[in-house]
């Protein structure tokens, strides 16, 4: 059962690392709490699931970070030819 568990918690580690960085490449806004505010956008489907089970479990806010999720377009989404 602990197999079970690593993959997920290595992925949602994985995402506040590279969430972290992103935050650290431009001026950091924060909210009222202190919180560094990052936007994540995935495409739709499950590749996004790490981060937000990440949120949920609250490790971005143990981090110091407020997640704010969007949805991307995607390859062949608007704009773009298909």
């Amino acid at each position: 059962m602990l197999r079970s568990r690593r993959k997920p918690v290595a992925a949602a580690l994985a995402a506040v690392l590279a969430l972290t960085l992103t935050a650290c490449a431009q001026e950091v806004e924060r909210t009222s709490s202190g919180l560094i505010k990052v936007t994540y956008a995935s495409f739709a489907g499950p590749s996004g699931l790490p981060a937000k089970f990440g949120k949920e479990k609250g490790f971005f806010e143990e981090q110091g970070l407020d997640v704010t999720f969007v949805e991307g377009a995607g390859p062949g989404g608007p704009g773009q030819q298909r």
